[in-house]
C-alpha cells in the first residue's frame, strides 16, 4: 500500500485466521449434551475467514464506508499468506501485516452451533509479541481515530503493567488522533486472567478516549467478586445482571480516565455513557471529537437489541457493533443515533456465518432504522432515564 494514503481510521492489535465448521443441528443451549466425547457430529461446509479485532472491526468499518487501515503482526508461515489474501480480498482500505521473525500466525477454531454461545480454540501466537514496531505511526498520524483491539489477550501489551500498550496510546495521542480500545475475555486459566486489571485500566485509560468492552469482560476484570456471584447463580450472567451494575462499570471507566464508556451487553443490548464537556477538552479527544460536544457530554443511552429472525452466528457481533459506533461517531451523528447504529450493525452481523459478511453500507443500515426496525422487549426500566419511543432507547 502507498504510504501517502490517508485513512479515517486505523485498526490495530489482534488478528487471526478463523476456522469455522458449519453446524447442521441446533444446540438448544446445552453444550455439554451437544459436544460429547467420542461422538461424531455431522457438519457442513468449512469456512475460512479473518478473525480478531483488526479484521472484524476494520473490515466492518470499511463496509460501513469508513476508509480504514488494518495493522497487525503475523508469523512466517502458510497461515499468514492465507490471512493476507483473505484480508486483501475483503478490504477496501489498506492491509499492513508486519511479519515477525520466529513467530507463527494466530488462528482460532470457532465452534458455534445454532442455539448456544460460541466456543473458541485459540492460539494467540504472534499476537502475544505485538508492539510498537507493528504500528506504522506515519499512517496513524494522518487518521482521525486509532482503535486497538484485544490487548487483554496479547501478552506484550498487558505484561509489565501495560507498559507497551501505554506507550502506543501515548504516541498516538501525541499525534492528535482519537484513541479507542476494546478488550477480550481472557482464558480463565491464563496469565492474563491473573493480572491486576483494575491497576492496568487505571494506567491506560488516561490515554484512551473511547473504550468499548463487553459487560462480562468488565465484570471479570474490574469486579471479580460480583462476576463470581453472578456465575454461581447462572452460567449466563446476563440473566441476573442489573442495570445499576452496568452503569457502575461505566462510571468506573469514566472515573479512571475514559471520555466515552461503551458496554456491549450481548442479548440484552448496548450501553454508552459519556464524561462531561470539560473531560473532552482536558483529554484533547483528538480528530474524532464529536461535532457537538455539549450534545454528547454527560449523557447516557441504552438500546435493547434489534429483532432478528434468521440468527446464524454471533461471531464478530461485538466487533461489528464497535465498528458501527466508530463509523457513526466519525460521520458526526449524535450519541443516541450512534448507539442505535452500533446496535444495528451488531444485529446485521449475526445473520451470516462470517464476522462481516452481512454488514451493509451505512446508508442501507440507516434506511432500515428509519423504516422502523423493531427491537426486542427490554427487561430494564432504569431510574432517571426516559424511554424514547421513536428511537426505542432509554436516554439520560
Amino acid at each position: 500500500m502507498r504510504q501517502d494514503t490517508v485513512y479515517e481510521a486505523v485498526c490495530a492489535g489482534h488478528v487471526c485466521l478463523d476456522i469455522t465448521p458449519r453446524f447442521l443441528t441446533p444446540c438448544h443451549g446445552d453444550t455439554g449434551a451437544y459436544f460429547v466425547p467420542g461422538s461424531l457430529i455431522d457438519v457442513g461446509k468449512l469456512s475460512l475467514s479473518t478473525g480478531g479485532s483488526v479484521s472484524n472491526t476494520g473490515l466492518a468499518l470499511n463496509k460501513l464506508g469508513i476508509p480504514t487501515a488494518l495493522m497487525a503482526g503475523v508469523g512466517e508461515d502458510e497461515v499468514s499468506a492465507i490471512l493476507q489474501s483473505l484480508m486483501e480480498k475483503a478490504n477496501s482500505g489498506g492491509v499492513y501485516l508486519h511479519v515477525k521473525q520466529g513467530e507463527t500466525t494466530s488462528y482460532s477454531i470457532v465452534l458455534s452451533p445454532p442455539g448456544c454461545d460460541r466456543i473458541f480454540l485459540h492460539d494467540a501466537a504472534a499476537n502475544n509479541a505485538f508492539g510498537r514496531e507493528d504500528v506504522d505511526f506515519s499512517i496513524v498520524g494522518k487518521a482521525k481515530l486509532f482503535h486497538i483491539g484485544y490487548p487483554s489477550i496479547m501478552r506484550r501489551l498487558y505484561e509489565n503493567d501495560g507498559e507497551e500498550l501505554c506507550a502506543i496510546l501515548q504516541r498516538v495521542k501525541a499525534l492528535g488522533v482519537t484513541t479507542s480500545l476494546d478488550t477480550a475475555y481472557p482464558d480463565t486459566g491464563s496469565d492474563a486472567a491473573r493480572m491486576d486489571w483494575k491497576k492496568l485500566f487505571a494506567r491506560f485509560l488516561p490515554y484512551t478516549d473511547l473504550i468499548l468492552p463487553s459487560v462480562e469482560e468488565l465484570l471479570f476484570m474490574l469486579a471479580p467478586a460480583a462476576f463470581r456471584r453472578l456465575k454461581q447463580a447462572d452460567d449466563d450472567i446476563l440473566k441476573n445482571i442489573t442495570f445499576s451494575q452496568i452503569e457502575d462499570l461505566a462510571d468506573d471507566l469514566l472515573d479512571m480516565g475514559a471520555a466515552v464508556a461503551v458496554i456491549k451487553c450481548g442479548a440484552l443490548g448496548f450501553y454508552a455513557k459519556t464524561a462531561d464537556a470539560a473531560a473532552f477538552e482536558q483529554k484533547r479527544f483528538g480528530r474524532a471529537t464529536p461535532q457537538n460536544v455539549p450534545a454528547w457530554a454527560a449523557h447516557a443511552a441504552f438500546s435493547p437489541v434489534f429483532c432478528v429472525e434468521n440468527v446464524v452466528s454471533a461471531t464478530g457481533a461485538g466487533d461489528s457493533s464497535i465498528a458501527g459506533f466508530i463509523a457513526a461517531l466519525l460521520a458526526g451523528r449524535s450519541l443516541y443515533e450512534t448507539v442505535n447504529i452500533a446496535c444495528a450493525a451488531g444485529a446485521a452481523c449475526i445473520t451470516d456465518y462470517s464476522a462481516t459478511g452481512a454488514i451493509p453500507p451505512m446508508a442501507a443500515l440507516t434506511e432500515r432504522l428509519e423504516a422502523g426496525w423493531k427491537k426486542s422487549p427490554c427487561r430494564f426500566a432504569p431510574a432517571g432515564y426516559t424511554w424514547d419511543e421513536a428511537g426505542q432507547l432509554w436516554l439520560r
